[in-house]
């Protein structure tokens, strides 16, 4: 028994030394360079050549009076100017979300709760009635259980159990899975309920939305959903680590004199989701234009940069996790938003 385990044991290393990843600088850059979406979720430095530019352009903005010659400043340096950049990121995103995709998203995730109902229909159908896109699929459930009855005048299998989930019947409180005897009455049960429902949408659902709308483009929580939740929380890391490194540098507000009217707003743009492949370079070159590949780095030496890897957080810093979609469409330039 004892020879059969110790056998199991060495085949098991034997195969985990098969399964060790890439070896080689170009293929652990290849294989970064496959994990990277957006660069929301992780520490950022592997970073496509349009970001880099706009990374280097926030550099040279910031003017924080560091010893460029100096690593561990420069890293700090590179972590603030990089949090800029994740912060308009995020607002970006957020705005593309609640303006094109506010309707969609809030349909998914509607359909997706839906999908629930019988594990707890009392529960479920009260989330439903919570949003429009929920309101609307009780409704059209409830419309086509309304024909089905009125053509065969009983209620049978599946439909039956849809009944029960949409009326929230617990499971326990069910009767037999054949038919609904009282037709007539469960009729009328179900175009009272559409009524109901017709008029919470209405009137306070669908007023209600441009609300959130304009309470989620701050970053308020109402009625978001899942990618906004995300984007709210990547912004806050950001805007925290920025502080905080604002502090370290020793950068503060110039004097100037006081606004004497309101400020015009400024539009937001797209920002694109970029192709090139992953590159980066030495600490002492972080000032150069142009940028530096992972091979030209390692010929000359260079010190291993840290990595956009999944779950990785900033050291000491605050960082964040998980994921996000990519930002907008490509063949666009990366934009420089002005913060406001």
């Amino acid at each position: 028994m004892n020879a059969h385990v110790s056998m199991q044991d060495q085949a098991r290393k034997a195969n985990a030394q098969k399964s060790t990843g890439p070896k080689t600088e170009q293929g652990k850059a290849k294989s970064r360079e496959n994990a990277v979406k957006h660069g929301l979720a992780g520490k950022g430095v592997c970073l496509p050549e349009d970001l880099q530019r706009l990374v280097e352009n926030r550099r040279l903005e910031t003017g924080a009076p560091i010893d460029h010659d100096d690593r561990h400043s420069v890293r700090l340096e590179d972590e603030l100017v990089l949090a800029t950049v994740l912060i308009d990121a995020c607002r970006i995103e957020r705005h593309q979300a609640i303006t094109h995709r506010w309707d969609l998203d809030h349909e998914i995730e509607a359909l997706e709760l839906a999908a629930k109902i019988r594990s707890n229909p009392a529960i479920i159908a009260k989330k439903l009635e919570r949003t429009a896109q929920g309101t609307r699929w009780l409704i059209e459930q409830l419309d086509r259980l309304i024909e089905v009855m009125e053509a065969e005048d009983k209620l049978e299998g599946e439909d039956l159990q849809l009944a029960y989930d949409l009326l929230g019947t617990a499971i326990r409180n069910r009767g037999p899975e054949t038919s609904i005897e009282e037709v007539s009455d469960v009729l009328e049960c179900f175009k009272n309920e559409i009524e109901r429902l017709r008029a919470w949408h209405e009137d306070v659902l669908v007023p209600l939305e441009d609300q959130q709308k304009a309470l989620a483009m701050v970053g308020a929580p109402s009625n978001e959903t899942h990618n906004l939740k995300l984007l709210r929380r990547y912004e806050r890391e950001s805007v925290n680590r920025y502080m905080k490194l604002a502090a370290q540098l020793g950068l503060k507000a110039k004097p100037g004199p006081a606004l004497t009217a309101a400020r015009p707003p400024v539009p937001m743009p797209d920002i694109a989701q970029v192709k090139e492949p992953c590159v980066d370079g030495p600490a002492e070159e972080v000032n150069k234009p142009s940028p530096v590949t992972e091979e030209a780095a390692v010929a000359e030496g260079a010190p291993k940069a840290d990595r956009d890897e999944p779950g990785d957080m900033s050291h000491g810093l605050e960082g964040s996790r998980g994921g996000a979609e990519t930002f907008t469409s490509p063949d666009h330039p990366v934009p420089d938003p002005q913060l406001h």
